[in-house]
């Protein structure tokens, strides 16, 4: 559960679906970016006032509005509007295409599409036609003073990237997610504290390789100076905290094939994971986290067992305090997604990982050793609400000697 999305560094767009033919029919999400992000050559944001008017973001800074009562839209530029009334008539161009969407940004836009029959051509030659257009309304307007163009260069940066829509409701999900954008996008901007990746946040933890009875966390050392990647509310460290711990015999999502091999859990339209097994312990567990964080306490999880997501997914849409731990770390890009962003910008959230770890793109298969040090990490995040910890056959040694190597990047026994 990772709640986090990382955009390309170097301005390329060009993720792409390995092995998908991009001539047959599908709905598909594009995204494009500007040559030159931070300018917004397409549109401003806008916030709405307790008047019921609209203000500029700029003026919105000094309003005192808090995240959660935020309101906004982009208002386009001509050379946004015009970009806009284009993207409608892609289908005279590629009649194969149908536009559904198109969700412009300061600096990049958003569109959903639908391929209603095989094409001759894949769809990056549309896309590469449209984006040519772009750029011949951009050179005609690149004087306009209300633009802010520059009068020379791309507007687009090279390729653009793309999610195809494969599951039922998924189409609903996406309309609800583009619209949204000037708010997020808002958000982002007036609160930028929230959504930064801090490459060096120092914990003071008690983690020390010594011999424990029955799982029992370390009190007496010396507290060692941990570093982490986070991304979200620091200050949930500061207050209570809990342990969240559940075993994989005790709750189990429903799993089905995945297309070229493997298993993906399913989900329902709306997204939601569909519950294959769950036992009267967890249950149990479940409800009695759930009451500890309704009381102030935020749940520390390494959200490594289908238990452990499924009480951070609860947690998150009770509008409850969360603190996550990851194997992957974070692009100095990443930004968080979803429920995730809401939970940033209220505060109920970070998101962590070893700092001695490096940000890995695409999946990071989660080894048995990531998997001791995240447990470990979370039962000394816990402090007095860690969990008694079977670490299945490791010494309690070799686990702090692993887990300080993850958070200062070497260990050597006194």
């Amino acid at each position: 559960m990772s709640g986090v999305e990382s955009e390309s560094q170097n301005g390329r767009m060009t993720r792409r679906c390995q092995g998908w033919d991009y001539r047959q029919r599908a709905i598909y999400m594009i995204t494009l970016v500007q040559r030159v992000r931070g300018r917004p050559l397409l549109g401003r944001l806008e916030v709405a006032e307790g008047t019921g008017g609209w203000i500029p973001l700029e003026a919105a800074r000094a309003s005192g509005l808090r995240p959660e009562t935020v309101t906004a839209r982009l208002q386009p530029t001509a050379l946004g509007a015009a970009i806009l009334a284009h993207w409608k008539r892609i289908g005279a161009f590629t009649p194969e295409i149908r536009p559904l969407y198109c969700q412009l940004m300061p600096d990049h836009l958003h569109a959903l599409l639908e391929v209603t029959r095989p094409m001759a051509r894949p769809l990056g030659n549309a896309i590469g036609g449209f984006k040519t257009g772009c750029e011949k309304i951009y050179r005609a307007r690149a004087t306009a003073a209300e633009d802010g163009a520059a009068a020379a260069g791309r507007l687009w940066a090279e390729g653009f990237q793309d999610s195809i829509l494969f599951r039922d409701g998924q189409l609903g999900n996406m309309f609800d997610y583009l619209r949204d954008n000037p708010r997020r996008g808002a958000i982002k901007r007036l609160f930028p504290e929230l959504f930064r990746v801090v490459r060096d946040l120092r914990v003071n933890l008690r983690l020390a390789p010594q011999a424990r009875h029955e799982g029992a966390c370390a009190v007496a050392e010396a507290r060692a100076s941990c570093r982490f990647f986070a991304l979200g509310n620091r200050f949930l460290l500061d207050g209570p905290r809990v342990q969240v711990q559940v075993s994989r015999r005790d709750f189990r999502y429903q799993r089905a094939p995945k297309p070229g091999g493997g298993l993906k859990i399913v989900r329902d339209t709306r997204g939601t994971p569909q519950i294959a097994f769950a036992s009267p312990a967890f249950d149990a567990k479940c409800a009695r986290l759930l009451a500890e964080a309704q009381g102030g306490a935020a749940l520390v999880s390494p959200c490594i067992s289908d238990g452990e997501r499924e009480i951070a997914r609860r947690a998150l849409a009770a509008g409850l305090k969360l603190v996550t731990l990851s194997n992957k770390g974070f692009s100095p890009v990443a930004k968080p997604t979803g429920r995730s962003f809401d939970a940033c910008a209220d505060g109920r959230l970070l998101m962590l990982a070893p700092g001695a770890w490096p940000y890995t793109p695409g999946e990071k298969p989660l080894t048995r050793e990531d998997a001791l040090v995240l447990n470990r990490l979370a039962q000394a995040l816990a402090g007095a609400g860690a969990a008694e910890t079977n670490y299945a056959g490791a010494t309690f040694e070799a686990v702090d000697a692993c887990a300080l190597r993850a958070v200062r990047g070497e260990y050597r026994p006194g």
